[in-house]
């Protein structure tokens, strides 16, 4: 079997790629990739075709037994050649051909409405018929809710739509956008004539999973925590979506079985509106604010404003049958546990021409969609995006400066800054039941270090300290997905080995035979390992002498008295003696290897800068946050100096060609600012003319295009625009005649 796929490095298509191999590993997949070369192409595609060669392009796909193109990703001029050359050319052998299209196409379809109950809470049924009553009319699909309603909105609406059904293809209307492509979906399932073509249409619902590509914009901000998550009306519309494995399965599933009917909607059953789309990826994100509504002109120009103003329920193919929970688990090699699944599949006859046996039952990867699903899905993004949180350690004695680095390392990376000095002060100025704790704690200690015979404590316990960061720093979102930069904790090894080791896997006893006399070998005890939800992935030690240490305690914004300073610093050397196990012992026996950095006459960035460069060894960083420009450290420039023969004659030319250079940047600078407020004063009226003439009627004609989105926008603007005028000509003509009548009337009186 010959099996031709469009762009197979692209989001559907590669899914589709694996799904399809995995029918018939025997099958020779070829296809055509993107322009872009840096994207890997899956290991199974055994040929890729230059699309520039259009030769031999459209021989490689008239030579194939099934064809699978994606409208999400591909050249709609292509698509278009290929079924020309389809359609009049003569195929011989038996060929299917699949097209996968968007929910788009069904954009402004007519449909009928049905009343819901107030008491049934419409938040993931799959039917949708029970307990409503159809309405007879119909409304178009692009029927705008209310727009700028309060969040508490977010219940099921009063009416919605009755779910179309793949059967109805033959009413779809598709929004402006979306008009070549049902003009190619005909055009494809023309091929039907031909006889040998099986032509076949899969409808898909926003598709959503795998590293996310429709919803990248919703779910990167939630990452970043940004505030600006908005849903566009009051969210009551619903959203068709797919995970974009299951929408593979249903081609491979088109290709075992080919079917009858040739149009298929690939939709989950999970019947979710906009609202709680987003209001599940803030809940999952914990982006800590209330979603607001904005109204939908204001989110026109909005990076997901198409996707989130579609109104539909459909229901998905008839060949999606629902997961029967009494068939059993199944799962491929190679593949993860699935979280909701159906019967296994069988693998396929590699005879061409023949009809693969089917497996029992669809194996769903997301029936219940995306919102019943989230978890799973924010952590194939995480793991598609490789965004693996950052986790440091930053150790250093008392006034090396170690929370100024946490503020500046947490900031780069986007992570929590934990410096534990600042964490006890924000949690003992809480109510909550652990910083009552602290309290107590701390006032102990200060009760003890004022009685000269207590025995302690002196030191806030480990426990309390593992619950601190616990509940006050691990949960929140910054830590969860971004990581979290840790200094003042742990002080002491048996505090760094009960917070961060934990036992490994128990080894297997070693197996003595019966004639031995010797009892059994006892088994070792677990070996202690890292613990992987806070394994750091590199640890600093800050050095500095004690004489500038303690200048910087004592010129702190939080001065450090002598007394203090002296027993934090015991303490710190109690911890990395000069000979004996040491605090960083725990993570250099285990893998981790510190890097060591000396603080003096560095500057909190060039530190940074070092830190940065060091975590790039260890591990590759993949995240959303903009990398820093690279930059000279002081430590580099300082050794380059020293390394560097400097002629004094020369030092003192290129000091005064700064200085004049200076100059002249200067008083260019002068100049720029005179000619930009002369300019400012010669274009206030005409500035004035354009606000009040022009700009509200452009602006007004631009929303109309957008809302609109005609084939042609430049003409459709330019006749909003003369309408306009002529209808503006004609009030201030009926306005001037109305005075003329006026003043008339009154010279007869």
């Amino acid at each position: 079997m010959r099996i031709f796929v469009n762009n197979v490095d692209g989001f559907l298509a590669g899914a589709i790629c694996a799904d399809l191999w995995k029918l018939n590993q025997a099958a020779t997949i070829i296809g055509t990739r993107k322009t872009r070369t840096d994207v890997l192409v899956p290991p199974f595609i055994k040929k890729l075709v230059v699309r520039t060669d259009v030769r031999k392009l459209l021989k490689a796909v008239a030579a194939c037994d099934v064809i699978v193109y994606d409208l999400h990703d591909a050249d709609m001029e292509e698509v278009e050649l290929v079924l020309r050359v389809l359609h009049a050319s003569e195929i011989t052998h038996q060929m299917t051909f699949i097209l996968v299209s968007s929910v788009g196409v069904w954009g402004r379809t007519q449909r009928s409405f049905e009343t819901v109950e107030a008491s049934l809470e419409d938040g993931g049924s799959a039917g949708g018929d029970a307990g409503a009553d159809a309405a007879d009319a119909e409304a178009p699909a692009d029927a705008e809710g209310g727009a700028g309603l309060d969040a508490a909105a977010a219940a099921a609406p009063a009416r919605r739509p009755v779910p179309l059904k793949s059967e109805d293809y033959i009413r779809r209307i598709p929004a402006p956008k979306f008009q070549e492509w049902k003009s190619i979906e005909t055009t494809a399932l023309a091929l039907r004539d031909k006889g040998t073509v099986h032509p076949y249409v899969v409808c898909a619902g926003i598709p959503y999973g795998n590293g996310e590509e429709a919803f990248l914009g919703l779910f990167k901000a939630a990452w970043q925590s940004r505030d600006s998550l908005r849903v566009i009306g009051d969210g009551s519309n619903f959203i068709p979506c797919v995970h974009v494995r299951d929408c593979a399965r249903l081609v491979k599933r088109i290709v075992e079985t080919r079917p009858e009917l040739e149009y298929h909607l690939a939709v989950d059953r999970g019947d979710v509106t906009q609202r709680e789309i987003v209001q599940a990826v803030a809940t999952e994100f914990m982006v800590g604010y209330d979603v607001q509504s904005v109204t939908l002109p204001e989110a026109l120009l909005a990076e997901l404003a198409d996707i989130l103003t579609l109104d539909l329920r459909l229901e998905p193919s008839g060949i999606m049958e629902p997961t029967k929970v009494e068939e059993p688990l199944a799962v491929e090699a190679g593949e993860e546990a699935e979280p909701v699944v159906g019967g296994g599949d069988e693998e396929g006859d590699a005879t061409l021409g023949l009809t693969i046996k089917p497996p029992v039952n669809f194996r769903w990867w997301s029936e219940s969609g995306i919102a019943a699903n989230i978890s799973t899905v924010v952590g194939e993004f995480c793991r598609w995006r490789r965004l693996k949180p950052v986790r440091l350690l930053i150790l250093g004695p008392p006034g090396s400066g170690a929370n100024q680095l946490v503020a500046t390392v947490a900031g780069r990376y986007g992570a929590e800054p934990a410096a534990m000095e600042e964490v006890l002060d924000r949690v003992r100025n809480t109510e909550s039941p652990l910083g009552q704790s602290l309290k107590e704690m701390l006032g102990q200690i200060e009760a003890a270090l004022n009685n000269p015979k207590a025995a302690g404590p002196f030191n806030v316990s480990t426990a309390l300290m593992t619950q601190i960061l616990e509940e006050a720093v691990m949960p929140k979102a910054s830590s969860k997905f971004r990581g979290f930069v840790l200094s003042g904790f742990p002080a002491s090894i048996e505090e760094g080995a009960e917070f961060f080791l934990e036992d490994g896997p128990v080894p297997e006893p070693l197996a003595s035979s019966e004639d031995s006399p010797d009892p059994p070998a006892e088994a070792k005890p677990p070996e202690k390992i890292l613990k992987a939800s806070v394994a750091p992935d590199a640890v600093i030690v800050l050095v500095s002498s004690d004489e500038a240490c303690q200048k910087r305690a004592l010129e702190g914004e939080q001065p450090m008295n002598d007394k203090d300073f002296e027993k934090k610093m015991a303490r710190w050397k109690e911890a990395f003696p000069e000979e004996g196990p040491k605090l960083t012992d725990i993570f250099s026996d285990r893998g981790v290897e510190p890097l060591t950095l000396e603080v003096d006459d560095v500057s909190a960035d060039d530190l940074c800068e070092q830190i940065a460069a060091h975590l790039e060894n260890v591990r590759p960083l993949y995240n959303f946050r903009v990398p820093a420009p690279p930059r000279m450290t002081e430590e580099l420039a300082r050794s380059m100096s020293k390394h560097s023969v400097v002629d004094d004659g020369a030092v003192q030319k290129e000091i005064e060609g700064k200085r004049k250079r200076k100059e002249e940047e200067d008083r260019l600078e002068a100049i720029k600012k005179e000619e930009f407020v002369r300019l400012e004063k010669h274009s206030e009226p005409l500035r004035t003319y354009l606000m009040q003439f022009v700009v509200p009627t452009l602006t007004t004609g631009l929303i109309d295009v957008c809302r609109e989105t005609p084939e042609d926008p430049v003409a459709y603007l330019a006749e909003y625009l003369q309408t306009y005028s002529r209808e503006s000509a004609n009030a201030r003509r009926r306005k001037r005649q109305a005075a003329a009548a006026e003043a008339a009337a009154a010279a007869a009186t």
